[in-house]
């Protein structure tokens, strides 16, 4: 019996066969060979949610799913496309779900950032979590081929436990929008009654060939009841989006929004289950677009901050 230590593929390879050849001491004949279909290679679930826009600096978030536990003093290290021209930097890192303690750093001869779980803290296996890094776009568009992110989970000797090596990146564009990245919250009624406030800057005046509708995706266990909207952002008839429970506010007919800044207040509940991930229950994704193209997408940290 011979034990191998192998780097796996990030995808099942075709063919998929292992194979063992064996020769006689001094002999350059072959005395024997076999063959076995290998295993399919199951990557781990994980997902981007980032600003799209072109050259733009935003905190971004990755969710993941670990199929296997993540010991204490493991690190997550997450990797941008290769040689597509995006930053990566600890400044403004958020730990979202994982532990407190969680920290970041940034070697000092690549563009990755390593997050390590501190003390005893772990990660059970099966269990999806959350965390935003800040990230530059380049300035260039990426083909969705070459805009795949990867992450991998590294026990203490550095060995890899997991990994994602397809994460799809956000399809960079420009558009006149910027929202910050994180909500003003006013809880009521015990807690869990809420509304959420996040502020929509118009860099130029917007009319409806450039943005047409916006759309407000709140975290799971976040129930939105109700909105209210700066009196300058006309909006047609608000509705929620079946399944997603989403927010969709079209904009009135030929309406010119005028350059500015404005309020967005979303009204609504959450399940004491949300309320533990952050006063806004989580993470939440804005997004304006242009008939069907989306123009623009920010997500927006509803966590605990630390």
């Amino acid at each position: 019996q011979v034990q191998l230590v192998v780097d796996v593929a990030s995808q099942t390879p075709t063919p998929n066969l292992w194979t063992l050849e064996y020769f006689l001491q001094g002999s350059a004949q072959r005395a024997g060979y076999g063959e076995v279909e290998g295993f399919v290679v199951v990557p781990m679930p994980a997902f981007f949610s980032g600003n799209n826009q072109l050259g733009r600096s935003a905190v971004d978030y990755f969710i993941f799913q670990p199929s296997k536990a993540v010991l204490p003093n493991w690190s997550i290290h997450i990797q941008p496309p290769d040689e597509q021209g995006y930053e990566l930097a600890c400044l403004g890192f958020r730990r979202g779900t994982l532990p407190k303690g969680t920290a970041c750093s940034k070697p000092l001869t690549e563009e990755t950032l390593v997050l390590v779980l501190a003390g005893t803290a772990k990660l059970d296996a099966g269990e999806v979590h959350t965390f935003g890094v800040r990230i530059t776009n380049p300035s260039k568009l990426v083909l969705p081929s070459d805009n795949k992110w990867r992450i991998v989970l590294r026990d203490n000797s550095g060995e890899t436990r997991d990994s994602s090596s397809s994460t799809q990146g956000a399809a960079l564009t420009t558009a006149y929008i910027d929202v910050p990245g994180d909500l003003v919250v006013d809880h009521h009624s015990g807690g869990l009654s809420v509304s959420v406030t996040m502020f929509v800057i118009a860099n130029r005046d917007l009319h409806s060939g450039l943005v047409s509708s916006m759309r407000i995706l709140p975290p799971e266990g976040f129930i939105i009841s109700g909105n209210k909207t700066s009196a300058q952002w006309v909006v047609a008839s608000p509705s929620l989006e079946s399944g997603t429970g989403a927010l969709i506010l079209p904009f009135s007919g030929n309406k010119v929004i005028p350059r500015g800044r404005y309020a967005l207040q979303i009204l609504g509940t959450m399940t004491a289950d949300a309320a533990k991930s952050g006063p806004g229950g989580g993470l939440w994704l804005f997004q304006a677009f242009g008939g069907d193209k989306l123009a623009y997408q920010q997500p927006i940290s509803g966590f605990f901050g630390e």
